[in-house]
């Protein structure tokens, strides 16, 4: 589509320089020129996803992959926390036994 613009374009500019018969004539349509191929040579917008159920299973593989896996070790460290809990600081055995004295 952007090559058949640049051929009528072109051509248009061609056919305008040739029938110019003054110099400020030329320079106007020269400048108009430029200014147009550079309108039209803007690159397109890239589109990243082709659609809203892509952009939902893209956010998915992100939770799924890199979430997930600091979800689990953030996990890991609080079950081992807990677990020194129970031994060092708070032993049920020995809460149990204490337990047992008062009553």
């Amino acid at each position: 589509m952007q090559v058949i613009a640049y051929v009528v374009f072109f051509a248009a500019f061609v056919w305008l320089v040739v029938t110019v018969k003054s110099r400020r004539k030329l320079i106007a349509v020269t400048l108009t020129g430029v200014m147009l191929i550079t309108l039209v040579g803007v690159p397109q917008p890239a589109h990243a996803q082709s659609g809203i159920l892509s952009g939902i299973q893209a956010i998915l593989s992100v939770i799924k992959d890199t979430i997930q896996t600091a979800l689990t070790s953030i996990d890991a460290v609080r079950t081992a926390v807990n677990n020194v809990q129970e031994v060092v600081a708070w032993p049920q055995q020995l809460i149990n036994q204490a337990k047992e004295q008062v009553t």
